[in-house]
């Protein structure tokens, strides 16, 4: 019998196997110095990074019940991370992303089909979390991870558009909800420009996101009525959990 990839618990089994081993490899440089010359990129002459800038753009794949009702997302986030400590290597985190989980396109007629317009509809997930962060200083491959707690959003909203000019005339938020949510994250920073004020690097990661139990509309849940009227809205509950994977820039400042 094969195991059910969606499980959130396999993908919790995952995350804190992955946070372990990161966490191990982040802490083992704090008292190491590297060697010149043995293809690690020596900048231990400079002074520790005090804050970690970065900006991603992630895949999502809904784990658990979630992915009963949801196929995939895609979104980006923002992050900023307070480095702390002699050597920069643990910080508070704090992000926020925007997620897009479905959206759709119908022609409209207005004002007997002499307004031609589309109604687009928008499925969204928004978060902000904040929460501890460990990162290697040194290396050219720098493991970083976190921990997370804050508040989640989803909804779904509706825009009037013009089919000729794309200018939008109206906008409706047709159902929200939000929640408590928690995760964390893991991932490696690899340096593209090396030392400096602000060395910029790759960042490429993963992060598990549980914000509970919410309800929210898919494509397709928002239903006309025939004759016109208020449309019916199929909305769906369930616990909304993501693996996302994410790649990006991450910028330090000294």
């Amino acid at each position: 019998m094969q195991p059910d990839v969606r499980s959130p618990f396999l993908s919790i089994r995952a995350l804190l196997a992955g946070l372990a081993l990161l966490l191990g490899a982040a802490a083992a440089p704090l008292h190491a110095q590297d060697i010149p010359g043995d293809g690690i990129i020596d900048d231990s002459s400079a002074a520790p990074l005090r804050a970690l800038l970065g900006g991603q753009f992630y895949y999502a794949q809904p784990v658990g019940e979630f992915a009963d009702f949801i196929q995939r997302g895609w979104g980006g986030d923002v992050s900023a991370t307070m480095l702390m400590g002699p050597s920069g290597a643990f910080g508070v985190r704090v992000e926020g992303g925007l997620m897009n989980y479905g959206h759709d396109r119908a022609p409209v007629c207005l004002y007997d089909c002499r307004f031609d317009a589309d109604l687009t509809t928008s499925n969204n997930l928004a978060f902000i979390q904040v929460g501890p962060q460990i990162v290697a200083p040194t290396g050219a491959i720098r493991p970083y991870a976190s921990g997370t707690v804050g508040w989640t959003w989803m909804w779904t909203s509706s825009s009037l558009k013009g089919r000729w000019n794309d200018q939008t005339y109206d906008t409706n938020t047709d159902f929200s909800d939000n929640n408590f949510s928690w995760g964390g994250s893991a991932g490696v920073l690899v340096p593209l420009s090396g030392a400096g004020r602000t060395p910029i690097s790759l960042d490429l990661g993963l992060r598990y996101l549980n914000n509970g139990q919410l309800r929210y509309l898919r494509e397709g849940d928002i239903v006309e009525r025939p004759g016109g009227g208020m449309p019916f809205y199929n909305v769906q509950q369930s616990d909304v959990t993501l693996l996302t994977y994410h790649i990006g820039i991450s910028v330090g400042l000294r």
